[in-house]
């Protein structure tokens, strides 16, 4: 669960919201405005699960979309914290999706420390539309910071809040704990599919096929985290808006992207994404704007994406890496073509006419006159 989560402090009681007839409309306007505070995708994009609510006191919903086939979304069954007294503080989503987009995993846990009660995840299988499995997280668990994935979807990696905890490993064909690793904690994670590595938000590294800590990355203050397809480099983010990019070894800083000067809380990263061929790098932050980077160069690929203003949540990019996806607080998911066609057809409009010879010796002495933006 990213920072933009952890910060949407929604007390919820069980339950579905009603209105009383003599309700304001105003009020039930307000009620019926969902507000997303937690959203995965697939690892194509084929996939979007956001958790939300429609009111501050409201329970919190979760809906499945497929962004790039247009449907959605899947109402998924509630999954509902269970209130034992205001002391039991705010409760807060659980949601990750499996790399196929077959498998989702989504709950709720309260921020009282220690829990009033144990966490509780729920698995939704996407082909059959029917929950899998429901279970409780016990013992140190219960304290869960983030949940995630492991190489497939036969594998669920429950780590502990930044508090401690350890990371729990779910066997989901098995439907039980088969692993521990002892003081794994992070709000985030972040597998390396090929490598089989987790990292987590609090640095904790993972060996997943040893179930064993190799050692401890160095990378205090992150709130977001991308494993590049390749293996060859990890990007983090923090709250001052800054995205760091570190080699395949997690101990190399290969260079640092610039963030907001002065740092503004409003504008730390809330995702990043890696495209299929790991040559791009898609970041977000919580003013909403999402910047696209060379992974090659480290350097900026045009001005910021236009989107509605509300904080991105998740980021994906479909299969061919010509389209990114991006899920807002507001706006379930907007869709932005990224390829070079597109983007030379959306300079061609605005032109209406190509570069003529004269002015391609003017401006760019030296190169061989080719037309564009020929009308067709």
């Amino acid at each position: 669960m990213n920072t933009a989560a952890r910060q949407a402090r929604t007390s919820i009681r069980s339950g579905l919201p009603s209105t009383p007839a003599t309700a304001a409309p105003a009020m039930a306007a307000e009620r019926r405005r969902p507000r997303t505070i937690a959203a995965a995708f697939a690892a194509d994009a084929t996939l979007l699960t956001r958790a939300y609510t429609t009111h501050e006191s409201g329970p919190i919903h979760v809906g499945a979309y497929a962004p790039i086939a247009g449907r959605g979304p899947i109402e998924l069954p509630p999954s509902p914290c269970a209130l034992v007294d205001p002391g039991d503080g705010d409760c807060l989503p659980l949601l990750a999706v499996s790399p196929d987009g077959g498998l989702v995993a989504y709950g709720t846990y309260r921020s009282a420390e220690p829990p009033a009660r144990p966490a509780r995840l729920s698995l939704w299988g996407t082909r059959r539309r029917r929950t899998m499995d429901t279970f409780a997280v016990t013992e140190d668990a219960a304290r869960v910071g983030s949940v995630a994935f492991g190489i497939d979807r036969s594998t669920l990696l429950i780590a502990g809040d930044s508090g401690g905890g350890s990371l729990r490993v779910w066997d989901v064909p098995r439907g039980r704990v088969v692993g521990t690793v002892p003081e794994v904690a992070g709000s985030s994670q972040a597998v390396d599919l090929g490598r089989r590595l987790l990292v987590t938000s609090h640095g904790d590294v993972v060996d997943l096929r040893s179930w064993t800590k190799p050692f401890t990355a160095r990378i205090p203050g992150v709130d977001a985290l991308a494993f590049s397809p390749d293996g060859r480099l990890l990007a983090t983010g923090n709250k001052a808006g800054r995205v760091t990019v570190r080699d395949s070894g997690l101990t190399r800083r290969l260079g640092e992207l610039s963030g907001p000067s002065p740092p503004s809380p409003r504008q730390g990263v809330t995702a990043l994404a890696f495209s299929p061929d790991s040559r791009t790098l898609a970041v977000a932050t919580g003013t909403g704007q999402v910047h696209l980077w060379d992974t090659a160069s480290l350097r900026p690929i045009g001005s910021p994406l236009l989107t509605p203003g509300d904080a991105i949540l998740a980021l994906s990019f479909n299969t061919e890496g010509s389209t990114l996806y991006a899920a807002g607080e507001h706006v379930p998911f907007q869709r932005y073509d990224i390829s070079p066609e597109a983007n030379a057809a959306a300079v061609c409009r605005r032109v209406t006419t190509g570069l003529s010879a004269t002015a391609l010796t003017t401006h760019l002495p030296g190169h061989t006159f080719r037309p564009t933006c020929v009308p067709t």
